[in-house]
């Protein structure tokens, strides 16, 4: 697969520049080149699941609810298919954002989801679901109209991943804390 490895890891990179930019139609094209891709994977797997799991991101952003809703079943599909490289962590973000729609529409939490949620290791053993954990945290918050603490948990992580340079981290977590203060 050689090179055309590194185009992949660009497209989904790309995504992450342009959805940050609100150029949505760009994001959308690279999602769907990962999709199309077909059974030529990197090492890192199969990752059509990420693609279409940020296709029903882009929806939520644009208002479009259920059609996000049926982007993030498939991805969850998706995400349990043995190409995937890490099974658990696949679904556990699609399982996050479906999540959050079931928050939004004020709907009870997905069994899927509890059942992840679950199985996750302890707070402080990984900083990625320590993250996740917290902007469901701060979601929570924010539906309940506690901006400023809502605020305080968001921007914590941006200062963090800002340090780290987790860029992609570190746009989302600004997409979000923008997000909060539009609320």
């Amino acid at each position: 697969i050689g090179k055309l490895s590194c185009v992949g890891c660009f497209r989904e990179y790309a995504y992450d520049i342009h959805q940050a930019a609100d150029d949505y139609e760009l994001a959308r094209f690279h999602c769907h080149q990962v999709i199309k891709q077909g059974e030529q994977f990197s090492e890192r797997g199969d990752r059509r699941w990420l693609a279409t799991l940020k296709l029903g991101i882009l929806d939520v952003y644009e208002g479009e609810i259920e059609l996000a809703r049926q982007k993030f079943e498939t991805a969850w599909e998706l995400a349990q298919l043995e190409t995937v490289n890490d099974i658990p962590s696949a679904k556990f973000g699609v399982a996050m954002e479906l999540h959050f729609l079931d928050m939004i529409e004020g709907k009870p939490s997905d069994p899927r989801f509890d059942e992840l949620v679950n199985n996750l290791p302890p707070q402080g053993e990984c900083i990625e679901y320590d993250l996740d954990r917290d902007y469901i945290h701060a979601m929570k918050l924010a539906l309940l109209g506690e901006w400023d603490q809502a605020e305080e948990l968001l921007v914590k992580w941006h200062r963090f991943c800002k340090q780290q340079k987790s860029i992609s981290r570190w746009l989302e977590s600004g997409i979000r804390l923008v997000a909060c203060k539009r609320l």
